[in-house]
């Protein structure tokens, strides 16, 4: 009967609220990542609860635990020489020391954002080698749960000065890929310098012409595919930026994709999450604007590349929910 009563109770304060805790299901989490930068070493520690709680669900009228966690997110820290490390909190579903992938992002100079690094172990410039993330239960909820209050203070400053990141990548595709017939030879070697597709040259299977541009014949190409479909053997790379525009490296670029605060992020739109409407590429002399993915076809190498522009609105991915209140009354 007890239990049964208890059941009751947590319906009706679901019905009425829309959720509630469970009781005895809370879990305390350690999170640690540990790592070198630029020669020094640093290791950061967050605490954090796990609990259930029922969530009223209006498409059947019942009430359904869902795990919920307190002291978790994207943490600041500074990592000195101007870097801001920013790593994700996590690991609910840990019932033992458990290591995660060790990756992280680094921002440059957080009064003036100028790029940011997602780096996946090591990184070459800036110097960072991440040793190891791990996340464990501990007992006892004897400890501040969530970032410090510098930590905290370091995330506003870096808010303060919010914009977003853009980044493009290159794919190759080569002369035996798009030269299949007759008339694809024929139609690229008219070409004597750069030329880049034009809007209605082919039809895209997306549905949106302006955004994914493509030369003529693109569905006679002679891709590899692997057993999932997708695309193999071509060779991509990461464009850099130069103060005003994407280009080719003249050097084998950090395998670390790099996000770059351009003139677009920070001069297109007022409002921070707004995606910029291109990213402008600089190729052999040629300005190409790309807004989602743009083919540029090279007549001295007999390649076509694949330019793929990439967005992000924030410096941890997407919008904390202090970011939401604040767009919204930036909108009002």
């Amino acid at each position: 009967m007890a239990a049964k009563g208890l059941f009751v109770a947590i319906a009706a304060v679901v019905s009425i609220a829309g959720c509630v805790p469970l009781p005895g299901n809370s879990q305390y989490q350690r999170y640690e990542i540990d790592l070198s930068a630029n020669g020094r070493h640093y290791t950061f520690q967050q605490f954090f609860r796990c609990y259930q709680q029922a969530e009223f669900s209006a498409a059947d009228g019942n009430f359904h635990p869902t795990t919920r966690a307190t002291g978790v997110g994207t943490t600041a820290a500074d990592i000195g020489d101007g870097l801001v490390l920013l790593f994700e909190v996590q690991g609910c579903n840990s019932n033992e020391k458990t290591e995660l992938p060790k990756t992280a992002k680094v921002l440059v100079n957080p009064n003036n954002p100028e790029r940011i690094y997602s780096v996946i172990g090591i990184l070459a410039n800036p110097s960072i080698v991440i040793n190891h993330v791990i996340v464990e239960p501990f007992q006892g909820a004897n400890r501040e749960l969530g970032p410090t209050p510098e930590q905290v203070a370091l995330k506003e400053q870096v808010r303060d000065h919010q914009r977003g990141f853009q980044r493009v990548r290159a794919r190759v595709i080569p002369y035996q890929v798009w030269a299949t017939s007759d008339q694809s030879r024929a139609y690229f070697g008219h070409f004597q310098s750069v030329a880049v597709a034009k809007v209605g040259d082919a039809p895209p299977a997306s549905g949106w012409p302006d955004q994914f541009v493509q030369f003529q014949f693109w569905k006679e190409r002679a891709y590899q595919t692997g057993s999932d479909g997708r695309i193999t053997g071509l060779s991509e790379f990461e464009l850099v930026y130069n103060g005003e525009a994407f280009e080719v490296p003249d050097r084998t670029p950090d395998p670390a994709w790099v996000w770059y605060s351009t003139e677009q992020t920070r001069n297109d739109h007022p409002i921070p999450h707004y995606e910029p409407k291109f990213a402008l590429v600089i190729y052999k002399g040629t300005l190409i604007r790309v807004k989602k993915a743009q083919e540029i076809f090279d007549p001295q190498t007999k390649n076509i590349l694949l330019l793929v522009h990439w967005y992000e609105g924030y410096p941890w991915g997407g919008p904390d929910e202090i970011d939401v209140k604040r767009l919204m009354a930036q909108r009002k």
